[in-house]
């Protein structure tokens, strides 16, 4: 064996593999047999399988074997296996005695067949509650269109304010199913398009309710599109990057549905550094279209970061419009497994 610097690759090889396909990672290196061998981009190759999360690092070598230059990436597959789990303890509470909490536990069951299959489940307790299951389904090598069948269950609690002031609580309950099909674009986005049914109940707990609340149950039936684009390196305290997501669903009696009405919202979040300085940007808005959205669904607002100076859930409506820019100064650093800083 000789090292070769140069040259046109005459193979590619992958090692280490025990679970991913190998068929499946060629679709997503830059770098061909019949190309000219490039260091720069055999790295960005490696990079770039990485960030898939399948990995724990990637290498390369560019061999001469037998007269023949062959590029080969050595992975290291996670030791974890092929189950994880993440956990968050999520707490939000506006010094008043309005407190929310929530434990979430997702667990995600990945290549449970050669083009990349993957059960993806959600346990979350406190408020809000819930479950869901989806079975997420590349439908070929490059992974570029799938199926995602779903089954989910939501348990939330909604409070109504006049002039800052709760008059009424009362309880959602939501259950169903859905089937989406979609387009994947590389790990920086998705389409989806879907049918979902399903109940929502409603039961009031505290004060009274607006007409049309109280000890109601409603079918569901609606088709519903999203489009997912993410670009931050962090979901929390992002340093760089740009998110944008849309989303519309219209509900229709003709899909089992007992309402009729229309729900769109979108969301762009900008966020730039300079130094330890962080600038973010962001907009988002959403409207029922003229449809008289019902009660159960209308958009809530309120909150940190979401119309700070009100109460959680203060703020209910067909439609909203909000923009905001936000300034952090990063004060302490912290390690990858604590976070990204004290801000």
């Amino acid at each position: 064996l000789a090292v070769a610097t140069r040259g046109t690759i005459d193979a590619v090889r992958f090692e280490g593999l025990e679970r991913v396909n190998p068929e499946v990672m060629r679709n997503f290196i830059e770098l061909k047999p019949g190309q000219r061998f490039d260091p720069e981009k055999a790295a960005a190759d490696a990079t770039r399988l990485v960030g898939r999360g399948d990995f724990e690092s990637v290498d390369y070598r560019f061999l001469d074997e037998n007269g023949k230059n062959v590029l080969t990436y050595q992975a290291k597959e996670k030791a974890l296996g092929p189950n994880t789990l993440l956990f968050d303890l999520n707490l939000q509470t506006d010094m008043e005695g309005d407190t929310l909490w929530g434990i979430r536990i997702d667990h995600r069951r990945s290549w449970v067949n050669d083009l990349g299959g993957e059960w993806r489940n959600t346990i979350q307790i406190g408020r809000p509650a819930g479950v869901a299951s989806e079975f997420y389904q590349p439908l070929d090598l490059a992974q570029r269109f799938f199926v995602a069948p779903q089954l989910f269950y939501t348990e939330s609690q909604q409070d109504l304010y006049l002039n800052e002031t709760r008059v009424a609580r009362y309880d959602v309950g939501r259950f169903g199913a859905a089937f989406d099909v979609g387009m994947a674009f590389d790990t920086w986005g998705e389409w989806r398009l879907g049918l979902e049914r399903g109940t929502v109940d409603t039961d009031v707990s505290i004060g009274t309710p607006p007409p049309g609340i109280s000890g109601q149950r409603v079918s569901t039936g609606l088709w519903r599109t999203r489009f997912y684009y993410d670009q931050l390196d962090n979901a929390l305290f992002p340093t760089r990057g740009t998110l944008a997501k849309l989303t519309y669903y219209e509900s229709n009696r003709s899909l089992g549905a007992d309402d009729d009405y229309r729900r769109g919202e979108g969301r762009v979040r900008s966020v730039v550094s300079r130094g330890r300085n962080v600038y973010e940007f962001s907009v988002k808005g959403g409207s029922d279209f003229g449809s008289a959205m019902p009660a159960y669904d209308w958009f809530v607002l309120g909150g940190l970061n979401n119309f700070s100076g009100y109460p959680i859930g203060a703020l209910r409506g067909r439609e909203y419009a909000l923009g905001t820019v936000n300034f952090r100064r990063r004060v302490w650093d912290l390690s990858g497994t604590l976070g990204t800083g004290v801000y």
